[in-house]
């Protein structure tokens, strides 16, 4: 599975590298339409990339903590080609409203106007859903973070219950040993005890047939 993530890695390398130069070129293009519309193919075939390195980052077993800063310095790359991508875009629309000798045509005033307020609302609403995407990408990762813990938490809890089963039997194994060496110091006295009245009665016997036989 790390493979697949190093995979994507590269390919996002690649589309951000080929992004940078083409939108370094853009100014300069013939069709600069077109060359925006090439960078934006770029820019989202890069965050499919991103994504997928996001997912697999989550899910490679043990590599969570050491992926996540590399991840997040690629959501940062990408951020910020985005953010260049739009004003280059925002930039190309100004000049379409301009007529040739630089001055803005009849009804290009207002329109001009309305384009400039679409676009900071657009700004806004871009910068808002980029923090709300990061803001859930950490909220995850804390998720992720929490659950790791708590599966090894359960994994010491087992272990504990095992080695307190095993002190349990050790302890009932110990107590049955002890009462059968109790069961056998009463035989072993009780036979002592025996054998003592047995002598007792003997040397009694003897005595008396020495003295009165």
């Amino acid at each position: 599975m790390s493979d697949l993530y190093y995979s994507y890695e590269e390919d996002f390398a690649k589309h951000t590298q080929d992004l940078r130069g083409r939108l370094a070129k853009v100014a300069e293009a013939k069709d600069e339409k077109a060359a925006l519309s090439a960078c934006q193919r770029l820019l989202g075939e890069a965050e499919q990339c991103l994504k997928q390195m996001e997912l697999e980052a989550r899910t490679i077993p043990g590599k969570a903590n050491e992926l996540k800063p590399r991840v997040a310095d690629h959501r940062r790359a990408f951020d910020t080609l985005a953010r260049e991508l739009r004003e280059k875009k925002g930039d190309h629309e100004k000049r379409m409203l301009l007529s040739d000798d630089g001055r803005l045509s009849g009804g290009a005033v207002e329109q001009r106007q309305r384009l400039l307020g679409v676009e900071d609302k657009i700004k806004q609403s871009t910068k808002e859903v980029e923090n709300a995407h990061r803001m859930a990408l950490e909220t995850e990762q804390v998720s992720v973070d929490i659950m790791g813990n708590l599966h090894t938490q359960r994994e010491t809890i087992d272990r504990m219950r095992a080695n307190m089963r095993d002190v349990g039997d050790g302890l009932n194994t110990a107590r049955r040993t002890i009462g059968r060496m109790g069961q056998r110091m009463l035989k072993n006295r009780m036979m002592l005890y025996g054998i003592a009245v047995f002598v007792f009665i003997a040397i009694v016997y003897i005595l008396w047939i020495s003295i009165f036989g």
